[in-house]
């Protein structure tokens, strides 16, 4: 039991049951990493555990786009690496090597996922950690001095903030707004979205032209457009960020959750609004970049570089 006594004094897993953890225990596997030993590559398949550190230390290395590996971090006693698959279904953000023999508790990921079911916390736990690794990881790649311009475009929307690009003024409406007044503002504004706020002015809900297609246009159109209400047609509690939250990390986390426009409170206020046109805009002005490297290259493989960028675009 002193292996998952470890586990269990560390944050989440401090907040399982002595059941869970029992089962947890049964579940994984004990191995030994001798120094110098590479567990996995930025480019391995995933393994399909949560590493967690016994004894010894992990190196995190990172590839940035020029193949110059880094050291990113080092993981120690007590510490967890490997859980960015595992929560995401990607591939590893970096690599994980020994510097030292490395003692590891291998936790299963199916069990794992299973549990966080049951506990909340831990999913949310990783999954801060792993928007806190990725703005970590590409702060150093951003900051390494040998970028070259391609590499420094690439390193654009990670150094970007939402601050940067944010609609503003937010357009919005009352929860009792009729739904009629709501499609009418939205026309006339041309906007694809309105935040819908309470008597103090507090987000409530948004109402997007998903909501009206699904909710209203899909259903009695006629009956809807005379009686509801921006309440009735409006998607509550609606995911937001804050302005200092960087454009990928934003990016990500609206492809992994199906939006197409996301708020941007500040305080209590709702300081901003972002969409998929404001991602796009970023398209246009990497596209401009593009064109001017593309002027300053001074040979063959150069431009043959910023060729296959471009296509990207």
């Amino acid at each position: 039991m002193t292996d998952l006594k470890q586990l269990r004094e560390c944050e989440p897993f401090n907040h399982i049951s002595e059941k869970a953890a029992d089962e947890l225990e049964a579940l994984s596997r004990t191995a030994v990493y001798p120094a110098d030993t590479v567990i996995f590559t930025q480019k391995s398949n995933p393994s399909g555990f949560l590493y967690f550190i016994r004894k010894g230390q992990v190196e995190i290395s990172a590839e940035t786009s020029e193949g110059v590996e880094m050291v990113v971090d080092y993981r120690n006693i007590g510490g967890f690496f490997g859980w960015s698959p595992i929560f995401t279904g990607e591939t590893y953000a970096a690599g994980a090597k020994t510097t030292e023999e490395t003692h590891c508790l291998l936790i299963p990921k199916e069990p794992l996922l299973a549990l966080a079911q049951q506990y909340p916390i831990i999913s949310n736990y990783f999954n801060k950690a792993i928007y806190s690794q990725i703005r970590k990881l590409y702060r150093e790649m951003t900051e390494h001095k040998s970028l070259d311009p391609v590499a420094q475009m690439e390193a654009y929307p990670f150094q970007k903030r939402l601050r940067e690009m944010m609609s503003r003024p937010v357009k919005t409406c009352r929860m009792n707004t009729p739904v009629q007044e709501v499609a009418l503002k939205m026309t006339e504004l041309d906007i694809a979205a309105i935040v819908v706020c309470d008597e103090n002015g507090k987000m409530t809900g948004i109402v997007t032209e998903r909501d009206m297609v699904r909710k209203v246009l899909a259903t009695d159109t006629e009956n809807c457009l005379k009686h509801y209400t921006a309440k009735d047609v409006m998607t509550p509690n609606p995911y937001f960020m804050t302005p200092d939250t960087y454009m990928y990390e934003a990016a990500t986390f609206m492809l992994r959750h199906s939006i197409r426009h996301l708020p941007i409170i500040e305080g209590s206020s709702i300081a901003g609004i972002v969409s998929i046109q404001d991602l796009m805009k970023f398209r246009s002005q990497k596209s401009m970049l593009l064109v001017g490297s593309a002027k300053e290259a001074e040979t063959i493989e150069e431009l043959t570089k910023i060729r296959g960028e471009i296509f990207k675009v």
